[in-house]
């Protein structure tokens, strides 16, 4: 992409944030209806501060007409190409029914663990410098040690993504490699010059990874050659978050930690173009920036931030389509034309996916006391049987009904300690913990 091309898109996203109409005569939405109401107004888009200060709308009834769907697998850690979580399939009455333990590690990141789970088996690395695969009765199938014991203490992320009957795994360390599924045996393994902290992806026997300069890589499946690379601007803090993208039938799109949304073409690499969402003068905009996992639905991106920003933006151009102040790190789920979303501060917030109007926001934590409120934060969530299943960093699952919000459900799964976002398979609910995957149902 030419120099002149890029800035000419930035101008015109300037001017479209400059010009933006607030509209005030928007309804509630409640199932497919659209009510009327005086208290329903958009609230303020702003860059200032978070707006998310206090709840909206919380009596609204949201009815979702999407069916809950059973997930068959989840054989990447961002369930599928798009990244796209939809209204789940779950028992609603819980209970603990087994683990599947390994040895406690300190240095365990339970928020974006590494796990593979399908019908059949379950996979994950135990930060100990093995891999395993049970089954579902968590008899083990193999164990593979694939680290050294001085790199097993350097290892704290990994990416698996399964294609083909094979694994694939990217690290920190920079290191790649290829895992039979069936024995656990090393197909290949490579070595890359820069770590890797993104989410991992495979389609048409290809995987795509970022690496932490930014750098977009496309690799061989069958021996792990690459097949091109797309380098965009560079940061020297990195972040620790997993980088995030997405892949249609054609393109792919990533965010870099500087914020920058790129589109390239999936089969040679070329970039399509650029859209930057921060103001990279403004170094503190960008060197602690935490973004969300980018979403693809239909012909629009979604995307979040800690900076006060949530995107909506048209995948086949990258003009921006609106903007809200939602300060948010975390995926956004979308159902029947609704985004759901949780603020840095422990706000659900619904709103519509066409123009971003916000119809209701709710507190979700008015059950825990208000001095303990501070030390908790979200870690993820999950929509599942028109509920929502939200874990913490400490140790507790909190259950919600959908449509009014009420706490269904507090489960302690891990005391005092942060387990991983939750994960819906056949009707179970998988939650990562320090030294075991707690399966309930």
């Amino acid at each position: 992409m030419n120099s002149f091309f890029k800035k000419s898109i930035i101008f015109i996203n300037i001017i479209f944030l400059m010009g933006c109409s607030l509209d005030k005569k928007t309804g509630i939405w409640t199932g497919y209806k659209n009510l009327e109401s005086e208290e329903n107004v958009l609230i303020k888009i702003t860059k200032d501060k978070n707006i998310i200060k206090n709840e909206f709308n919380p009596n609204l009834r949201i009815t979702l007409k999407e069916k809950a769907k059973i997930n068959q697998q989840w054989l990447s850690s961002d369930l599928n190409n798009q990244n796209a979580i939809n209204h789940l399939s779950l028992n609603n009455d819980i209970r603990k029914i087994g683990k599947f333990k390994f040895k406690r590690v300190v240095k365990r990141r339970a928020k974006e663990p590494d796990v593979l789970i399908s019908k059949d088996f379950i996979i994950l690395y135990d930060n100990n410098g093995s891999f395993f695969k049970f089954d579902q009765n968590s008899k083990l199938k193999w164990k593979k040690r694939v680290y050294t014991k001085k790199e097993r203490n350097q290892v704290f992320n990994t990416s698996m993504v399964i294609a083909n009957k094979k694994i694939f795994v990217a690290d920190n360390l920079g290191k790649y490699f290829s895992l039979d599924l069936e024995t656990g045996e090393i197909i290949w393994q490579k070595s890359h010059r820069v770590p890797f902290n993104s989410q991992i992806k495979t389609k048409d026997n290809k995987v795509y990874i970022i690496d932490t300069d930014n750098t977009l890589l496309c690799i061989s499946f069958k021996d792990g050659s690459i097949i091109w690379d797309l380098k965009t601007e560079n940061t020297l803090i990195k972040t620790l978050k997993k980088l995030s993208f997405v892949i249609d039938a054609n393109f792919i799109y990533f965010v870099n930690s500087l914020g920058d949304i790129t589109k390239a073409d999936l089969k040679t690499g070329d970039l399509i173009w650029q859209m930057p969402t921060q103001n990279t003068i403004l170094k503190n905009e960008t060197n602690f920036l935490k973004t969300s996992d980018i979403v693809l639905n239909k012909d629009s991106l979604y995307l979040s931030n800690n900076n006060t920003s949530f995107y909506s933006l048209d995948k086949k151009t990258g003009l921006i389509k609106w903007i809200q102040g939602i300060n948010s790190s975390y995926r956004p789920i979308i159902i029947d034309g609704l985004i759901f979303t949780i603020s840095d501060d422990g706000y659900l917030v619904v709103m519509d996916s066409n123009k971003g109007n916000v119809l209701r926001i709710n507190y979700l934590f008015n059950r825990i006391r208000k001095r303990a409120r501070k030390y908790v934060s979200i870690v993820g969530f999950v929509i599942a049987s028109n509920r929502v299943y939200v874990t913490t960093n400490i140790g507790k699952l909190f259950i919600y009904d959908l449509s009014t919000l009420e706490i269904n459900d507090i489960y302690r799964i891990e005391r005092g300690t942060a387990i991983s976002e939750p994960f819906v398979n056949n009707n179970k609910l998988y939650i990562f913990k320090s030294n075991a995957i707690v399966v309930l149902n």
